[in-house]
């Protein structure tokens, strides 16, 4: 199963810049000091929270002064998070599967059910039912 077949968004430079903005704001940190600190100018990090542009290059060292994966700066979600999606969509389609299977076994007990009824009604005069309807 792949990341796009579970549903995990794309990298939007305007989701991008939300996380990068909220990064920055939970250290306390101004945009000065997060440029010093990666090693670009304070216009290339408000060109980032503006989703003006993307750090590619400076990628590694934001995820490492946030303290936060590349992959979750970019998409929101770690690896951890897609691979829980993952195991919780087979875990679904498994429980879905026995569902399915248990809605047969009721299915097939009530039919059996109905059999036995009809055959009890059988030897009565003038017998009616469900039976006789379905």
């Amino acid at each position: 199963m792949t990341e796009h077949e579970i549903g995990v968004p794309s990298a939007s430079p305007q989701a991008v810049a939300q996380r990068l903005r909220a990064c920055r704001d939970a250290l306390g940190l101004t945009q000065r000091e997060v440029g010093e600190r990666v090693g670009v100018t304070r216009r290339s990090v408000w060109g980032w929270e503006n989703a003006l542009a993307i750090p590619r290059e400076s990628l590694p060292a934001l995820a490492e002064l946030y303290g936060r994966t590349e992959a979750w700066i970019l998409t929101g979600f770690d690896q951890s998070d897609v691979d829980q999606v993952v195991q919780l969509r087979i875990e679904h389609d498994a429980l879905n599967e026995r569902v399915t299977d248990l809605a047969e076994e009721v299915r097939r007990a009530v039919n059996e059910l109905w059999a036995e009824l009809d055959r009890g009604r059988g030897d009565a005069p003038g017998a009616s039912g469900p039976a006789s309807s379905r």
